[in-house]
């Protein structure tokens, strides 16, 4: 018999008068017994005890293949049942893992189909409907007379009108020398761009102009804003969209809203139009970022799916290991078999004295 508590395992055998009462010491020992129903312990046992003497030593006793099935059959047909077992569950998994897949593939298809990569595909209708409005735009502003003086211009006459306009950006002065002033303005909910003003008495030149588009990528931002307060631009004329690569300019000659407030407001409606498509480029930054962590929960799926594929392939080793044992267990069966067999036609003829 046995008894268990939760700090020690005493072990009892009664043989006969006999009797022995001892302490089960070896921990590996004691877990597995531990792991064993109370009321199981000694059937275990046995099996156990059969089955170390009959792999180790070979005993020489009345056996067979029948009897080593009637005492570990029950005990090895869960154990080589389990692969399978998990095999079938983790292949319903893997089915369903990728149907998921599948779906998050054509969702990333689609997001990626709706984000062209060149600034001008992305916000192709939203030029084109701006574009349209520059001949209403410089016909109504022909038609207001000039009276702001060119010397009541500079920096802190274009950054005031700025500020109290568009109070809740924040703008900053990144650049100022004769007859040009670079401002950088920034917002949660737009992307950064920059506003490069010239103050010039005869048309800007395309080398400002060049210069402009290096100063994006200088400052790192893709959307900005060229303001001229009383010339047109070379090559580019009163108001015009551009782009280039992925970057967007908005140009436009302030000089034709005059009047007592005039530039002022040529001033506004120039960022005003830049920081819409601030915003919009934003929105579009938003939608790749989810596009990114989709391709990254797809990438953690794959390596999800690569990791259950090495644990199956491990399965697959225990369930050769499994046939390899019970290969051996029959082995050895029929080696006791036969030595039984041979030992009980020696005694035979002992007996008959042969």
């Amino acid at each position: 018999m046995s008894e268990v508590d939760n700090d020690s395992i005493v072990m009892i055998v009664k043989k006969g008068e006999e009797e022995k009462k001892w302490h089960v010491k070896n921990p590996s020992v004691k877990i597995i017994i531990r792991k064993i129903p109370f009321n199981k312990i000694p059937e275990k046992l046995e099996a156990y005890i059969l089955m170390g003497d009959t792999v180790m030593n070979y005993a020489a006793i009345q056996t067979s293949e029948e009897t080593i099935e009637k005492w570990l059959g029950p005990h090895l047909q869960p154990i080589t049942e389990l692969p399978e077992v998990i095999n079938q569950k983790m292949n319903l998994k893997l089915l369903e893992l990728k149907v998921q897949i599948d779906a998050l593939t054509e969702a990333k298809n689609n997001i990626v189909a709706q984000l062209p990569d060149t600034i001008k595909a992305q916000l192709g209708e939203q030029v084109g409907k701006l574009e349209e409005c520059t001949n209403s735009i410089s016909s109504f502003a022909k038609k207001i007379t000039k009276s702001q003086r060119m010397g009541e211009l500079g920096e802190e006459f274009i950054m005031t009108t700025l500020v109290d306009e568009f109070n809740e950006i924040s703008f900053a002065l990144v650049r100022q020398v004769a007859q040009s002033t670079d401002i950088k303005a920034k917002n949660p909910d737009m992307i950064d761009c920059l506003i490069e003003v010239k103050n010039y008495t005869n048309t800007v030149p395309t080398t400002q102009v060049d210069k402009f588009w290096r100063d994006l990528d200088t400052q790192n931002v893709k959307i900005g804003c060229f303001i001229s307060l009383w010339t047109r631009l070379a090559n580019i004329g009163e108001y015009k969209i551009v782009t280039k690569g992925d970057k967007l300019g908005i140009f436009m000659n302030v000089s034709h809203f005059s009047g007592s407030s005039g530039i002022d407001s040529g001033i506004k409606l120039a960022f005003f139009i830049t920081r819409q498509f601030a915003r919009y480029l934003k929105k579009l930054e938003l939608e790749r970022m989810e596009e990114s962590i989709l391709r990254q929960r797809i990438k953690d799926i794959q390596t999800e799916m690569d990791k259950m594929e090495e644990e199956l392939e491990k399965i697959s080793n225990v369930q050769r290991n499994l046939t390899s044992i019970q290969k051996l267990a029959k082995e050895c069966s029929e080696t006791i078999e036969d030595i039984f067999n041979k030992l009980t036609e020696k005694i035979t003829k002992i007996m008959k004295g042969e």
